[in-house]
């Protein structure tokens, strides 16, 4: 790097340390694959090596000064909320819709958030726990005066760490909770948000002046409702998650698609109407949430043989996130104790294969789940009327011991 780059560099840590390392004021103000950036480069004025995000879980945070526990804790709450901020529908912020700069950019470092995410909930997770260990100590957070400005000779001086903020554990591990309660409401892990946020109730309950005071109410209140309506029979669950704008939704459908006591028609209303809400702008929900909904209702209405008015590969087609909420919607469906539905679902699942894009097609062969339910020759015809061509998956050559050809018409 020149001195003009490190420059702008030490410049923009010294910008993210004067906001409090605020990851929302952040998100606000700059694209992703800025932010993204911003905070590869803490991690690596912290150390070099942090740059290499798979040996994070390798990491000993018991002996690691307190700017290594900082500077991985954000880059994974960083993850955390990327994932929920982005995986909500397009919604206009000021200062960023007039231009697409960086977009294709943030499209794939989403992406790649999405693949280690799970690994980042683990992470996040674990460093709550070494917190509370150590819950009446004190952390470090780096401010302004850590960062030194390049010499006029261009020599680098080391980050002062010592001229960090300290912070009381019970306030920063309150932070952890917060950004990682965020993404398990995010994912309907009700129980979990729930005892989190009772975890910084209890930490900060003579902190008066803390921000989190209403978070931690909302979070409560929010993850009470649906714990409390599991003993309301399904309709009626159902319907409260509809008042309460889809709480919950999601368990009570993939419930339902073993139970049948929603009407379909329900079911086909909610569908419509949370595509007009997202159309309208009146509703934000996450990205997948009608894809989602749509993949659940249509594995429940191949199962018992009742018409999908719509094309559903078209709809496959157009997720980002095809295949793994294909696989999650269809995954409980699959009984032998049901084997008229098990076999209209491995019709459905070749006409998916058939009609999806090849990519889509390819990658579905390769679950364990499309393994199991199609046989060899099945999985070798379908994949061969989608791509006009032979081309065997290294899963499918694997598995069924064939040899690895590709033979065009």
């Amino acid at each position: 790097l020149n001195r003009r780059s490190l420059g702008l560099k030490i410049l923009a840590l010294k910008v993210a340390s004067f906001i409090g390392w605020d990851l929302d004021a952040l998100e606000s103000k700059l694209p992703l694959s800025i932010q993204s950036l911003l905070i590869m480069d803490l991690l690596k004025f912290t150390r070099e090596s942090l740059a290499d995000i798979s040996t994070h879980n390798s990491l000993d945070f018991n002996k690691e000064p307190g700017e290594v526990l900082f500077a991985v804790s954000l880059y994974h709450r960083w993850v955390l909320k990327s994932i929920v901020n982005n995986s909500l529908a397009i919604k206009s912020r000021p200062g960023i819709m007039e231009t697409n700069v960086g977009l294709i950019g943030d499209n794939e470092i989403l992406n790649k958030l999405e693949e280690q995410v799970d690994k980042s909930g683990n992470i996040v997770n674990n460093i709550t726990k070494l917190l509370e260990k150590k819950i009446d100590g004190f952390s470090t957070i780096p401010s302004y005066d850590t960062f030194v400005p390049v010499t006029e000779d261009g020599d680098i001086e080391k980050p002062k760490w010592d001229l960090g903020v300290k912070i009381k554990n019970s306030e920063f591990l309150c932070l952890v909770l917060m950004d990682l309660s965020s993404y398990l409401f995010f994912r309907e892990d009700y129980e979990f948000v729930k005892n989190n946020a009772e975890r910084c109730k209890k930490e900060i309950i003579n902190e008066q002046s803390s921000k989190f005071h209403d978070t931690i109410r909302g979070y409560l209140q929010a993850c009470q409702r649906p714990l409390q309506s599991s003993s309301l029979n399904i309709i009626d669950r159902f319907h409260v998650s509809v008042r309460e704008h889809y709480v919950g939704i999601l368990s009570i459908l993939m419930e339902d698609n073993l139970k049948r006591e929603i009407p379909i028609y329900d079911r086909e209303s909610l569908e419509l109407d949370i595509a007009a809400a997202l159309s309208s702008g009146v509703f934000t929900a996450t990205r997948d949430l009608l894809f989602q909904i749509q993949t659940l209702n249509a594995v429940l209405k191949k199962a018992i043989g009742c018409l999908c008015f719509y094309d559903y590969s078209e709809k496959l087609n157009n997720s980002r996130r095809s295949v793994e909420i294909f696989v999650w919607a269809l995954q409980p469906m699959i009984s032998d104790k049901r084997p008229e539905e098990k076999e209209r679902l491995r019709n459905f699942v070749i006409e998916v294969i058939e009609s999806s894009e090849p990519s889509i097609a390819q990658e579905m062969a390769k679950t364990d789940l499309v393994l199991n339910l199609l046989t060899q020759h099945q999985l070798v015809e379908s994949l061969s009327l989608n791509l006009k061509t032979v081309i065997l998956p290294a899963a499918l050559v694997d598995r069924y011991n064939l040899p690895d050809f590709s033979m065009l018409n």
